[in-house]
């Protein structure tokens, strides 16, 4: 029964909770970035698109945060209209958001919860390697099959071909690679800043409980 209890501890401290972090970070990130508030400081619309673009993009991704039918998001449109490949992708993000916030709540429980033991420090280590490790293996398999890695992530997250959507459609000129890579930074960095707080939490827990 020892070593059972034992087991389970090594699996909370250096898997459950350190994947728990990891999601609520990167999660919680998502969250932000994609939010209204920010997304209109984060976006910035091709100017080849046409002058009603930048109206356009904010007001597609604020509705990610409603239910509204994006059949009638796309009659607001000024500048393009949406084909029903698109609409179809963005109702199925609406319902992916609202998992994910599901899911990162239930992580920021489990993250919080494992501030009650002895080894949170390991715990926020654990969980930075973690992270690493994953950002390596997927920076390793981009770099030599881009096309592959963008398909199986994508295929995991939507489990259907939801996400390809029309060559030359109004989604894919407005939101251009370029726009993906500015959130992906702005990810990256509210990540790195959750670690920072959650690194100097848990050093001031441990000092209130030594």
């Amino acid at each position: 029964m020892c070593w059972t209890k034992r087991l389970l501890r090594v699996l909370f401290v250096y898997v459950l909770a350190p994947l728990s972090m990891l999601v609520m970070l990167l999660g919680g990130s998502l969250l932000v970035v994609a939010s209204p508030v920010l997304w209109s400081e984060v976006y910035e619309a091709p100017s080849t698109v046409g002058q009603y673009a930048q109206e356009d993009g904010e007001l597609i991704a604020a509705h990610l945060w409603t239910d509204r039918s994006y059949d009638d998001v796309s009659s607001e449109l000024q500048g393009g209209r949406l084909v029903q490949r698109e609409v179809v992708h963005y109702e199925d993000l609406q319902e992916k958001f609202s998992h994910l916030k599901l899911v990162v709540l239930f992580s920021a429980l489990i993250t919080f919860a494992s501030f009650a033991f002895k080894e949170r420090n390991r715990i926020v280590i654990a969980s930075v390697s973690w992270l690493v490790g994953i950002a390596a293996v997927g920076g390793i398999w981009s770099m030599y099959n881009w096309r592959g890695m963008f398909r199986a992530l994508h295929w995991w997250i939507f489990q259907d071909d939801s996400w390809i959507l029309p060559w030359r459609c109004y989604s894919l000129r407005l939101y251009p690679y370029s726009v993906w890579k500015e959130a992906m930074v702005w990810m990256v960095v509210l990540s790195l800043t959750g670690y920072v707080a959650i690194w100097l939490f848990a050093r001031v827990v441990s000092r209130k409980l030594s």
